[in-house]
């Protein structure tokens, strides 16, 4: 079973690395538009809060790690208030109880296996909120709180698909898959972003760490990189080049009230409420 695993995550680096190449070819005018426009009618985009107009695009790279247009997402200024890291559909969420995450309503995984034993323990009791970001979804990730990043950690793994198929059927998807995790010290609590890649061109893209290449052929390892950087709630922190997944971990939290498994919530949008007697 290892060894097909191995196989098959072999096949989908090869697979992403060629969507890397063609997703970065140059589209003269006005070949990108009608390309482009057919992308984005087929995935939903919301073309008026991209950054730049279509023709501005020339490759589906650029289209789909595009910026937004400033003041289309909004955070909350409440420090208790955790914000959402991203565009996306929510998939999970809950309390985690005995280091336990639950996967598309079947399968359970363990917050050690996806973040680090060393990183745990210390969110027992927490919440996380798993979020699926679509083909047609903005792709940049921020901040989801104002404070201190403390360590970010890249794990080599596999690198599936994540979308709702997948999901259901390969139990401990993202903890196989590769990923970046961010921990970050606020006021209230810890929170800890779970950056996960996925197929197609598969990369994480880190601000505070652009050396950082993910999605290796060879020489995968573990890096860990301890840092003391002050960051602000609604800071740009990343992008992925194609696909992917974020959960969302948070001690001294709970999950806000008006997330729901299932809804579409933008970046900034809140998804947890710190508890006061953090402080």
């Amino acid at each position: 079973m290892k060894g097909l695993i191995e196989l098959a995550s072999y096949l989908f680096h090869l697979y992403s690395k060629g969507a890397s190449f063609f997703s970065r070819i140059y589209l003269p005018a006005p070949f990108n538009v009608l390309l482009l426009n057919l992308y984005a009618e087929k995935f939903g985009v919301n073309l008026d809060e991209a950054e730049l107009p279509l023709e501005r695009y020339h490759s589906l790279y650029s289209f789909f790690t595009r910026r937004l247009k400033e003041g289309v997402r909004t955070f909350s200024p409440n420090p208790l208030i955790i914000s959402s890291p991203c565009d996306g559909v929510i998939r999970d969420s809950g309390r985690i109880e005995g280091g336990m995450l639950l996967q598309a309503k079947r399968h359970r995984y363990t917050l050690s296996e996806l973040i680090g034993g060393e990183n745990a323990e210390e969110f027992e009791n927490g919440v996380y909120i798993t979020h699926y970001l679509r083909p047609g979804d903005y792709h940049r990730f921020h901040y989801p709180v104002s404070g201190t990043v403390k360590k970010i950690i890249y794990y080599p793994g596999t690198i599936f698909p994540v979308n709702p198929s997948a999901e259901k059927k390969i139990p401990g998807l993202y903890a196989l898959n590769e990923r970046v995790v961010v921990i970050i010290e606020s006021k209230y609590g810890k929170v800890a972003l779970a950056i996960v890649g996925a197929s197609a061109v598969g990369e994480i893209h880190i601000n505070l760490l652009p050396s950082l290449v993910t999605n290796r052929l060879f020489g995968k390892r573990k890096l860990e990189f301890s840092l003391n950087e002050r960051v602000r709630k609604g800071e740009e922190l990343g992008f992925f080049g194609m696909g992917s997944t974020i959960i969302s971990i948070a001690q001294n939290a709970r999950v806000h009230r008006d997330i729901e498994e299932g809804m579409f919530v933008k970046t900034g949008s809140a998804i947890a409420v710190f508890n006061r007697s953090g402080e």
